[in-house]
């Protein structure tokens, strides 16, 4: 397989796992658990009118108490999430609801982070390529010269090789990173 290949089959896993992800974030899953628990989960999507800056599952104030109830009442009652929160759009706008919907305009603060995210990863991955280190390979003359200071057994301290009439004086160093190796 081609690189290309196998950089395409990384990108539509990474793409598909991050979009399962914030599919899951979004849609959530309240339905299987208790009617306190959908009720606290739906009460923590709802903005307390007085306060403002809480949820109404955090909020103490007497609208927040209320908008609790009311919830419970709802949920006991067999209605949707989506249906107990269009209530409450109805009543107090849409402001009232804390996370965004997830079309029209209000999705591009759903896709946003995603898109920067996927952006961000594939101009990191084309950086990291584009300063790797190219391959290089040893010429045959290296490797007999590494060969014969390796087979003379003399790694530690200067010494001379001789090659194509120059002398040439090479430090230990060679050696022991050749070891080390």
């Amino acid at each position: 397989m081609s690189r290309r290949a196998k950089a395409l089959v990384w990108f539509t896993l990474v793409v598909a796992a991050v979009g399962t992800l914030v599919w899951t974030l979004v849609t959530g899953s309240s339905e299987s658990s208790s009617p306190q628990a959908t009720s606290a989960a739906i009460a923590a999507t709802i903005r307390c009118p007085q306060c403002r800056s809480q949820s109404a599952a955090e909020s103490a104030a007497p609208a927040a108490v209320a908008i609790r109830a009311e919830i419970s009442r709802r949920v006991d009652a067999g209605q949707s999430r989506a249906e107990i929160q269009q209530y409450f759009v109805s009543k107090y706008g849409r402001d009232v609801l804390l996370t965004p919907e997830g079309s029209g305009v209000s999705a591009v603060v759903w896709v946003l982070p995603v898109a920067a995210l996927v952006c961000g990863a594939a101009a990191l991955t084309f950086a990291l390529r584009r300063w790797r280190v190219p391959h290089v390979e040893a010429s045959e003359a290296d490797r007999r010269l590494v060969d014969d200071l390796l087979a003379a057994g003399r790694g530690f301290g200067e010494q001379t090789v001789g090659s194509g009439g120059a002398d040439t004086h090479v430090s230990g160093e060679v050696d022991r990173e050749h070891r080390a190796r």
